[in-house]
């Protein structure tokens, strides 16, 4: 994944995994204290981990689909629409 943001975002590909890793930690930190604070509820820990697969399942739907800036190819400029070369 790390290497498809990288070509996707080219020479902003820096702040692209910044925030992955940020959303990455911050499911690290938030995931144990879901569970820990439904574990002393009503709502059980069981509903923790249903929150949490429903989370991921509604992540891989939005992930099976990704869309990238688009991104020019330098050569695209000096090339013609049958892929000729625009020089003379």
């Amino acid at each position: 994944m790390w290497a498809a943001l990288a070509d996707a975002y080219g020479s902003r590909r820096a702040v692209a995994m910044t925030e992955g890793e940020v959303a990455v930690s911050l499911a690290g930190i938030c995931t144990p204290l879901l569970i820990g604070a439904l574990a002393a509820t009503a709502a059980t820990w069981r509903l923790a981990f249903a929150i949490g697969t429903v989370t991921a399942a509604l992540a891989a739907v939005g992930c099976s689909e990704p869309t990238y800036p688009h991104r020019e190819s330098p050569l695209a400029s000096q090339l013609d629409v049958g892929g000729l070369s625009r020089r003379s």
